[in-house]
């Protein structure tokens, strides 16, 4: 019996795919299982578990018991799942400051060094283009060449980390693609002296 309801929890709890589900929906499914969690691990309602006991036969609300163990192992499974699911698949988002703080998630440590670099070369606010005609631009004044040189070894390498990301954001232009490339330049040692400080 135990062997037949722990299959039936495995089986409930899916990864959900990268293309059917959205950062909004496994949030919804996040808030929902945390709050089953916390409904069954409270003071008011922990009882129904039994969790003194190692059997729920061995309480009066054994039906009970049984149910809220089944329910609470399967949304604590659901959450470390979809928690997972949600730290690996980073929103493409416009803004430079939050790009550079998804970044640090695939490249901890090079928060700083983006946010000085950028600070002295395109900024915090929107792509600009270098006032000076070298072709360069963005936030970190990438040359379009240099970003395109390394910005293929940065998806391998992010890739392999187990993270996922919309493919339209490894654009020259797009602040999540220049953070996530510099990032894994700095990080990898390959930022040589593209930003000589």
């Amino acid at each position: 019996m135990k062997a037949l309801l722990a299959i039936a929890a495995a089986a409930l709890v899916v990864v959900p795919s990268t293309t059917a589900a959205t950062q909004a929906s496994q949030h919804s499914q996040l808030h929902k299982s945390a709050s089953v969690v916390r409904f069954f691990t409270g003071t008011r309602h922990g009882w129904m578990v039994a969790s003194r006991h190692d059997r729920c036969s061995e309480v009066p609300w054994s039906t009970t018991c049984r149910i809220a163990r089944e329910r609470l192992l399967f949304h604590s499974r659901r959450a470390t799942v979809i928690r997972r699911w949600l730290w690996q698949h980073l929103p493409a988002t416009g803004d430079w400051r939050t790009a550079v703080a998804l970044a640090q998630r695939v490249y901890p440590g090079t928060e700083g060094w983006l946010l000085f670099i950028s600070d002295r070369e395109g900024g915090w606010g929107p792509f600009v283009m270098n006032h000076q005609g070298s072709g360069a631009g963005g936030w970190l004044q990438f040359m379009s060449s240099t970003f395109y040189a390394y910005v293929g070894d940065a998806r391998a390498s992010f890739a392999r980390r187990g993270f996922k990301v919309d493919p339209s954001i490894w654009t020259w232009t797009h602040p999540l693609g220049q953070a996530l490339t510099g990032a894994y330049m700095r990080w990898s040692g390959r930022d040589g002296c593209h930003w000589c400080l």
